[in-house]
Parts: structure tokens; C-alpha cells; sequence
């Protein structure tokens, strides 16, 4: 497991190759707070994430060739999760990448992104249950949102989309 820090909140990267039995991984073993709300996304199935419930992050028996890769991050206390690059890179959330997180804003998320100017950047975020949903429970949708960088190379990437999802810094 390697982690990384923005904005004081810890995000992780599992590569999980060679398990021999099916195990679970607590958040405490990532070293998440007891009872930390945790997304996870598989790096085959960046479209979808799971919600780590009180027994983690269950990992089936795979080999060298079948490996799992997930990226980890914290839940805001607004419900959602940043899960940074997930469907174009293997570390979701990098320092080189993501410069800064605010989740206080509007019920959403705002991501500050620095990169070469004119490259495409696409985001993707766990959004906050919209009915009964339980951790541990079924693969959920990801929200992704695509931002050109300006001439600066940093812009504002917004979660949930609305009339400006992204803007130059």
C-alpha cells in the first residue's frame, strides 16, 4: 500500500498479486481512522466503486498475471469522494496532479489541477448515496468530469457538474 496526502486528506494505492485466499483488508490496516468512510475503485473497472463496509476491502485469490490494483480515498463529510485519475492512470491522486481539495462548497467538490497547457483532464468522483446504500454493498457509478487546461496549466475541476465545471486558475 502507498499513500499520499492533499489538502490533509490520505489517499492510497493497493496493489493486491499473488493472493492466495480470498481476504479482506480493514481501513485500519491502510491506516484510516476506525470507522473512516473509504471508497474504492478497481483499476479494471474504473466506472464503478465500492464503499468499504466494517470488514474492508475484500480481495479475491488472484496470481502474478491477474493482479488487482485500487485506489482508496476518504469520504467528505458532504458524501463524496474523489477518486482523481483513476480512468487514465494507475495512482488515482498525485501531488504533481491534484494541488489542492474542498469539499466545503455547495454539497460538492472542487479540485484544483495543474498540468501542461491544452492537455485534458479527466476527474472521477464517488457522489453520495441516492437512496439506501450500505457499505460493503453493490459496485456504484462514478461521476467523471473532463476540463482542457488553460493557458495557466491549472484550473478548478467542480463535482457535480453544473453550469462551469471547470475553470481557469
Amino acid at each position: 500500500f502507498a499513500d499520499t496526502a492533499v489538502s490533509s486528506r490520505r489517499f492510497g494505492v493497493l496493489l493486491a498479486a499473488r493472493v492466495s485466499a480470498a481476504t479482506a483488508v480493514s481501513q485500519a490496516q491502510f491506516g484510516y481512522a476506525p470507522g473512516a468512510s473509504v471508497v474504492a475503485v478497481e483499476a479494471n473497472s474504473t466506472h464503478r466503486f465500492t464503499r468499504l463496509g466494517a470488514g474492508g476491502l475484500s480481495l479475491p485469490p488472484n496470481g502474478e498475471l491477474d493482479f488487482r490494483l485500487w485506489n482508496l480515498a476518504p469520504v467528505e463529510r458532504n458524501g463524496w469522494a474523489l477518486l482523481g485519475e483513476v480512468a487514465h492512470k494507475w495512482v488515482g491522486v498525485s501531488p504533481a496532479r491534484v494541488t489542492a481539495v474542498d469539499a466545503s462548497s455547495s454539497g460538492g467538490m472542487e479540485v484544483a489541477v495543474r498540468g501542461a497547457a491544452g492537455e485534458r483532464v479527466t476527474m472521477s468522483f464517488a457522489p453520495p448515496c441516492a437512496g439506501p446504500c450500505a457499505a460493503g454493498g453493490q459496485p456504484e457509478a462514478t461521476v467523471s468530469v473532463a476540463c482542457e487546461l488553460p493557458a495557466s496549466g491549472r484550473a478548478l475541476v467542480r463535482a457535480p457538474e453544473g453550469a462551469s465545471p471547470c475553470a481557469a486558475l
